[in-house]
């Protein structure tokens, strides 16, 4: 598993970019359940982004093997 896949994957690196937005968000506001829910939403899109990146040699096996369906 080479870590190169994931990074230059354009999900990934749309979240690693919104990373500096979220920061600058939460830099000033107040520790309440909105700065949480808004880091809880910022990393599950980069989970989302890494396992869909996980995913697509299966997806690709998966299409090869139904390909003459």
């Amino acid at each position: 598993m080479s870590i190169g896949k994931y990074l230059v994957n354009g999900g990934v690196i749309g979240s690693i970019v919104g990373l500096a937005s979220t920061v600058k968000k939460t830099k000033h506001t107040p520790n309440d359940w909105r700065t949480v829910l808004t880091w809880v939403i910022w990393a599950s899109t980069l989970a989302i982004a890494i396992g869909s990146v996980a995913l697509r040699d299966q997806d690709r096996a998966y299409e090869e093997l139904h390909k003459n369906d």
